[in-house]
């Protein structure tokens, strides 16, 4: 796993591309650090087209208290020129650009830089054709909101590993895809008590 906030955008972008290859779309994820040191990366659990703001949540749930100052955010979605009044979808096909987009928040120097980036994408016969990239400054919308009120609350969520440990579980138990950093995986282990084996009637 990469564990350098600076090639965060490289790392989600690739992690896009595996995706694409394999599936078609892409998975949302989120990463988490605090300063310099990875704390974790999760592929969102399965929701609803557009609600994307309840596991996000969650996981922000975990990202508060292991003091991640520092988030990012890769959506997909489908882009059109604003010099387009009526997006050009049909019940037979949506012509729109896809799009990766990357939404990163910065508060490690005690100030929040906001930066998001757009990928256009296509899928061809010979795989993923990469097109222009876009910055897109602080972005709009709710996630990036999101990700800088995560940072500037989580002050407010500090607690013991055990509880920490639970939150990952959760997560974990809620669908989604959670790596963490093999110290955080070492501190949550040895904070809670293994799961009780299930039984049997």
């Amino acid at each position: 796993m990469n564990n350098r906030w600076d090639d965060v955008e490289d790392l989600l972008v690739a992690c896009a591309q595996d995706d694409l290859e394999d599936t078609g779309e892409v998975q949302p994820a989120l990463v988490a650090f605090a300063g310099d040191a990875l704390r974790f990366i999760a592929w969102l659990r399965p929701f609803a087209k557009g609600a994307y703001a309840e596991p996000l949540i969650e996981l922000f749930a975990l990202a508060a208290p292991l003091d991640a100052d520092r988030l990012a955010v890769s959506v997909a979605g489908r882009a059109w020129s604003l010099e387009d009044p009526i997006p050009p979808v049909s019940a037979d096909a949506d012509l729109r650009q896809r799009i990766l987009l990357l939404h990163r928040c910065d508060g490690a120097s005690g100030t929040l830089r906001a930066r998001s980036t757009l990928h256009a994408f296509d899928l061809t016969a010979d795989g993923v054709a990469w097109g222009e990239r876009h910055e897109l400054g602080s972005g709009e919308g709710w996630i990036p909101r999101a990700l800088e009120v995560a940072i500037r609350t989580r002050d407010r969520l500090r607690a013991p590993d055990a509880e920490i440990g639970r939150q990952a579980r959760r997560v974990v138990e809620l669908g989604h895809d959670l790596h963490v950093a093999p110290d955080v995986a070492h501190r949550l282990e040895a904070a809670l008590p293994p799961p009780r084996p299930r039984t049997t009637s």
